[in-house]
């Protein structure tokens, strides 16, 4: 299996959106961040406010990509710029119940505890 690409930048700055039909579509941008997992991996240089805790030391995975969706998912909901010292009350004003609970699932400040990305696609798609 080959290693997987870690974008390492995944803000509401590098999500590009457009309308197709009745619904909206997007997609990431700006890979200049991004690298394939390796043993040691650079500090994190994305938007802080978007990181995962781990994303400041080489111990990173492809899941500070969830962490950061989380993130951005929880600004897309709250219409708010994110803030990581009122993380927990702005997930909180997510107003859908299953939205809110991947939000939380995505933030969980262990690794291996977040969802995948494949299994956060299959519970959007719901």
């Amino acid at each position: 299996k080959p290693s997987p690409i870690i974008h390492r930048d995944v803000s509401s700055a590098n999500v590009l959106l457009w309308r197709q039909g009745d619904q909206w579509r997007g997609k990431v941008s700006d890979y200049g961040t991004a690298k394939f997992m390796q043993q040691t991996m650079t500090v994190c240089p994305g938007a802080r406010i978007y990181s995962a805790p781990e994303a400041f030391t080489t111990n990173q995975t492809e899941k500070v990509d969830v962490y950061s969706f989380g993130v951005l998912l929880c600004e897309i909901c709250t219409r708010e710029q994110p803030d990581p010292e009122r993380r927990k009350e702005q997930v909180v004003r997510v107003k859908n119940r299953a939205t809110r609970a991947l939000i939380r699932r995505c933030l969980h400040q262990d690794p291996k505890a977040r969802p995948s990305m494949e299994d956060i696609i299959r519970e959007l798609q719901k």
